[in-house]
């Protein structure tokens, strides 16, 4: 009746799911229709169909996207200064072969 329904969440006997489909297959008088006549063949006792929060979409797109790397056009990045590197002493070599 629905192109997919996902599995989000399930607590208990509680589920939540995402309905895929065309916006005709979708439309919410279609989808109480379809819920109402399958109520007692999948012993639905109760449920709710609300709309896609703002929260939501975000998350959606905040899950699909990839972190960028390099530097975006703009910024001015300075690059740090290696420290020049100071010769061990000899007594801090020995220390580091003895505990070896």
């Amino acid at each position: 009746k629905f192109d997919a329904a996902n599995v989000l969440e399930r607590q208990n006997d509680v589920y939540r799911f995402r309905l895929l489909g065309s916006p005709q297959s979708l439309a919410l008088s279609r989808v109480f229709s379809v819920v109402e006549s399958a109520k007692t063949e999948l012993s639905i006792q109760d449920y709710t169909v609300p709309q896609t929060t703002l929260g939501q979409i975000f998350n959606g797109f905040a899950a699909k996207q990839t972190q960028e790397t390099g530097v975006a056009r703009g910024l001015d990045v300075k690059k740090k200064r290696k420290a020049k590197k100071e010769p061990k002493s000899k007594q801090h070599d020995n220390y580091l072969a003895h505990r070896a």
